[in-house]
């Protein structure tokens, strides 16, 4: 489970409190523009990854991404999409 750390606390409740009974990995060091973006979309704020390829690219992308964006945009994104 992917989950926004910018997700509003209604939504990251509900998840967490799915989460909280099952062995599910999980990650919550993306943001919603972010997320949105890896998926070619708007902006997320959880995504299920049930593809275990998949799922591990995701986290090895992540593990290897040093900081954010220099692109004002994106930047703006993020900001624009927090909390």
């Amino acid at each position: 489970m992917l989950l926004a750390r910018d997700a509003s606390p209604t939504q990251t409740k509900k998840i967490t409190g799915i989460l909280e009974h099952r062995d599910v990995p999980s990650d919550a060091s993306w943001t919603q523009a972010e997320l949105g973006r890896a998926l070619g979309g708007q902006p997320v704020s959880a995504v299920a990854v049930t593809n275990p390829d998949l799922a591990a690219g995701f986290l090895a992308k992540r593990a290897v991404d040093t900081g954010r964006s220099s692109d004002p945009k994106t930047e703006e994104e993020d900001r624009t999409h927090a909390g």
